[in-house]
Parts: C-alpha cells; sequence; structure tokens
C-alpha cells in the first residue's frame, strides 16, 4: 500500500470518528501524566529494576561519545586497544613529532600515575601554582588537578643515549610543612639491558627511605609499531603497571611525606581516635605492646603512655616480681 491511500483512507470522513470535548487530551493532562510517570520512576524500589545496567546505558545515552569515554576510561589502568583516558592522551600529544623510544614510553606511563598518585612535577608547579588544588592527607587523586596538569609538558631531563630519565617530584599536600624538602622526591628511570630501573629517592637531608622497582620494558610497550595506528595501542597490562607503580613507590612515598609532616592517615592505626586505642590495647600482653610501639613514632607514643603499658610496667618493678626473678637466677 503506498503511502498517499494510507493518508487517504486515515482522512476518510466515513471512517473519522467525532471526538467529543471529554475526551480530548488537553496540554494540562499530558503534562500531569507524564509527571506521574516520572513520580513513578524515581519512587521505583531497587526490587522494580531488573538490570542496573539499563540504567548505564540510559545515561551514556543522553551524553556525548566524548563525555561516555571520559566515564568509562578515566585513569591509566582503563586505557586499552579501544579507548585511552584524557590525561595520558594529553601527555603524548607532547611527544608528536619524534620519535619516542620504549623506555620513554613507559616514562610517560610513570609520570601519568604519579600525577594519579597525587604528586607534580616541581618545575609546573612553580610556574603555574594558581591552576593546582593542593589535596588532604585522605586523599590522593583530583580529576581536575591530573587533566590540567596533564595539558603542560612533562619537565623531565633525558639523556644523549635516552637511556636515563630524571624528574623532581613534590606531593601534593595541603598540610603545613617547615621545608620544602619534607614533599620533594625524585623520579630517575634508566635502561639497563631489557629492563627500566625506577627509583624514587626522598630529600638527602630527611634521611628517609627511597623505593625502586625494576620493570620490563616489553611487558607493557611493544616495540612494533604501525604508522596509522595511535601511540596507545602499543601499550599493554596497563593495569598491572599503574598497581605496581603505586604499590612500590608512590603510595609508600607519600606515606613517608604525611608521617614526616605528622598528618593522620585515613584510613590507618594512626586516624583511629584516642578511645579505640585504649580499647584496643587492653586486649594486648606486655610483649604484644612493645611489638606494637616499635611500628612507628605515633603509635610508640599512644602505647607508651597508655595506662596498660603503665601497669605493666609497675607489676615488673613490684618486689615480688623482683623477688621471683632474684630466686629464678
Amino acid at each position: 500500500m503506498s503511502n498517499s491511500s494510507a493518508i487517504g483512507e486515515s482522512l476518510d470522513p466515513k471512517s473519522t470518528e467525532t471526538l467529543d470535548s471529554e475526551n480530548i487530551p488537553t496540554a494540562a493532562a499530558s503534562n500531569t501524566d507524564t509527571t506521574k510517570n516520572q513520580e513513578e520512576d524515581v519512587m521505583a524500589t531497587p526490587e522494580n529494576v531488573k538490570n542496573s545496567s539499563n540504567v548505564h546505558k540510559r545515561y551514556c545515552a543522553d551524553m556525548s561519545l566524548t563525555e561516555v569515554k571520559n566515564l568509562d576510561c578515566l585513569l591509566v589502568a582503563d586505557t586499552c586497544m579501544e579507548c585511552v583516558c584524557q590525561p595520558l592522551e594529553n601527555l603524548l600529544q607532547h611527544l608528536e613529532g619524534s620519535k619516542p623510544s620504549q623506555a620513554e614510553l613507559i616514562f610517560i606511563l610513570v609520570y601519568a600515575v604519579a600525577l594519579e598518585s597525587g604528586f607534580v612535577s616541581l618545575k609546573t608547579l612553580q610556574s603555574n601554582k594558581s591552576m593546582i588544588k593542593y589535596l588532604p592527607a585522605t586523599s590522593s587523586y583530583h580529576s581536575k588537578n591530573v587533566l590540567c596538569l596533564s595539558l603542560l609538558p612533562p619537565l623531565y631531563i633525558k639523556s644523549e643515549g635516552l637511556e636515563r630519565f630524571s624528574l623532581k617530584l613534590r606531593s601534593l599536600i595541603d598540610v603545613e610543612m617547615q621545608t620544602e624538602e619534607d614533599v620533594f622526591s625524585l623520579l630517575v628511570g634508566f635502561v639497563c639491558g631489557d629492563y627500566i630501573i625506577l627509583t624514587l629517592s626522598p630529600s638527602n637531608s630527611t634521611g628517609a627511605n627511597g623505593f625502586s622497582v625494576a620493570l620490563p620494558i616489553g611487558r607493557y610497550v611493544l616495540s612494533m609499531h604501525s604508522k596509522n595506528k595511535p601511540v596507545f595501542q602499543r601499550f599493554r597490562k596497563l593495569h598491572e603497571l599503574s598497581l605496581v607503580l603505586r604499590d612500590k613507590l608512590f603510595t609508600p612515598m607519600r606515606n613517608q611525606h604525611l608521617c614526616r609532616l605528622e598528618a593522620v592517615i585515613y584510613p590507618s592505626l594512626n586516624g583511629m581516635p584516642p578511645e579505640l586505642y585504649d580499647n584496643i590495647l587492653k586486649y594486648l600482653s606486655y610483649n604484644q605492646l612493645k611489638i606494637l610501639a616499635n611500628v612507628n613514632k605515633t603509635l610508640y607514643n599512644t602505647t607508651v603512655c597508655s595506662k596498660h603499658m603503665l601497669k605493666y610496667l609497675q607489676q615488673s618493678t613490684s618486689p615480688r616480681a623482683i623477688a621471683s626473678r632474684s630466686h629464678c637466677r
């Protein structure tokens, strides 16, 4: 049947029914029905929602393609063959026109994870203080910081043979400090055969420990590169790489900076209120209290000054305890 005949049939006066004024839907009625439907959707219980993925699909349908990509790919660990997180893409754009080596690409990945872990290049911070937000001790990731800093070129130093890379970093902590050295660290990567050895060292004046890790270059960056494909498709196992870098380098160093500033790191033993300490210490023996006191300075002061430790010390210095020790000898 053609479209014209279909239209003609729909306009046939014999087949047209007369609409009463009571049956004509008004705009107010349609708006009321829409409002009721919206209220039913809002008030729906979790039992009525059969699949939460449908909610995600409806939400993504109202967003642009770029917004969907940014929602599903926020971190370096989310990068895959199909998409790359926006900060990493910004950092790779600084390498356009050059032919970066595998080791340099890994160092770029390391710098991207450093940004996500609450670090910033010292030179970048000195020239762009107004655009950077300092972070509390309870947080290390700030999406706007990472995005803005990725738009700036990473100011690392590389040797002529591209076998050594170095970058001065600083923790973005909003705690008052005595000197800049309290939150300073030096990131160095040097190639040794098929590996790149990364070291993260604090300032020499602090006397604190440094951290290091050895990464197989070919495991995370492929040597082969096609001209028609983007650089990020050479990356592999970035979720594993991000986890290793956080656990071995950046999280221990940031925690060390926070301990030096005597800032509370949540969630941890250092972040509990004093009442909980008292409830826990009363169940520990004298030897267990001594072990807990050797963990760090904060727990040492808390344990040694507690009434439970004093009770054990008084018992050990009582005349009966001294007499029993002399008898054993």
